[in-house]
């Protein structure tokens, strides 16, 4: 079906950008059975937010709480999404 074709990309991303974003220095990324991934920075997330941001490539982030001062949640997009993504916070941290 259309929707288990759906859902099987999100899966084969997801797994794709874990460890693409795990392979970063510092980087954390939590098991997700979602459509989103936690990670967790080596450094405050709020200027990475809006570093990322200014390049285009908005994610959620929770700076404000300091209990998830290091977080964010990156939303699993398209294969090209994903990567620009991984790129920017490659050159952000």
């Amino acid at each position: 079906s259309a929707l288990q074709s759906g859902v099987d990309r999100v899966v084969a991303a997801r797994g794709d950008l874990a460890l693409s974003l795990a392979s970063i220095d510092g980087v954390r990324v939590d098991r997700s059975d979602a459509n989103f991934l936690w990670v967790e920075l080596p450094v405050e997330a709020g200027p990475v937010h809006a570093a990322l941001a200014a390049r285009g490539v908005l994610v959620r982030s929770f700076h404000a709480d300091p209990s998830l001062a290091r977080r964010m949640r990156i939303t699993v997009g398209t294969p090209e999404e994903c990567r620009r993504c991984v790129e920017a916070l490659r050159t952000v941290l």
